[in-house]
């Protein structure tokens, strides 16, 4: 893992959440998806009488993310099924009802919380803006959140003037969610690079999920510590090539000024 890049960068591919926003401000006791998460487990386990997702505590709701086969609304509500009993499989059935309405309410409630507490890490903003310039518009995200919820957060920091529409992938456009590398293979894909190029493209992600994903897509992959400690961002398998706790860091490895 080195701290200085050997090679000239060609194009860098963000995620989102933990990423560029800041999911888990600091005055808040559950990052902002948890929280919305947590409500509509609640209130769809009122609605039908499922008393153990009406009484989810906010640590399971937590936690469970974290040990989910992928790392989306699905996957971790699958998996809290799955430790309550309520299913008796950890393979995530997608068409499953009572699941498909737990992610849409979750999706439903989550914009004005968005809206009302969000904001980015430090310096992110300006670190994509020079590396926007850097890499000369080859920018693009690679996000398992909804798109809408993308597009909000990309218009409250005006980032929506760099990241070209088709360049913004999200969980409607594919099909396996990380760790599977099909979102960051998708983003790259739109940077209009040659196959051999992938290595010097940048993939920024905070999860041991999106590492896996970015890493089996062959890109560069920069870590940044906003949810894990380094040596949690590393699997057996998968290990980032960089890893800083913030913009400022990466910025002087780029060598560029913020």
């Amino acid at each position: 893992m080195s701290d200085t890049l050997g090679f000239q960068p060609v194009g860098a591919i963000f995620d989102i959440d933990d990423t560029l926003l800041d999911n888990y401000p600091k005055h808040r006791n559950l990052g902002l998806h948890e929280y919305a998460r947590l409500l509509a487990l609640r209130e769809i386990g009122q609605k039908y009488g499922i008393t153990e997702l009406a009484e989810t505590t906010e640590e399971h709701n937590k936690l469970v993310i974290q040990r989910a086969r992928e790392h989306s609304i699905e996957g971790g509500t699958w998996q809290l099924f799955y430790e309550l009993g309520l299913v008796k499989s950890p393979v995530i059935d997608h068409d499953n009802a009572l699941l498909q309405e737990i992610a849409r309410r979750k999706h439903e409630l989550y914009e004005p919380i968005l809206l009302e507490f969000g904001a980015p890490l430090p310096m992110a903003v300006e670190f994509v803006k020079a590396v926007y310039i850097l890499m000369d518009g080859k920018i693009a995200i690679a996000s398992g959140a909804q798109r809408a919820d993308v597009r909000v957060f990309l218009r409250m920091t005006e980032l929506d003037q760099l990241f070209e529409a088709r360049r913004v992938i999200t969980r409607e456009d594919f099909t396996h969610a990380k760790p599977n590398p099909e979102s960051f293979e998708k983003a790259f894909a739109t940077l209009d690079l040659p196959g051999e190029d992938r290595a010097r493209v940048l993939a920024f992600d905070d999860d041991p999920k999106g590492v896996a994903s970015a890493k089996q897509a062959g890109l560069y992959v920069c870590g940044i510590t906003s949810r894990f400690a380094p040596e949690s961002l590393r699997t057996p398998e998968f290990s980032p090539d960089m890893v800083h706790d913030g913009y400022v860091d990466f910025a002087s490895a780029l060598g560029i000024s913020l």
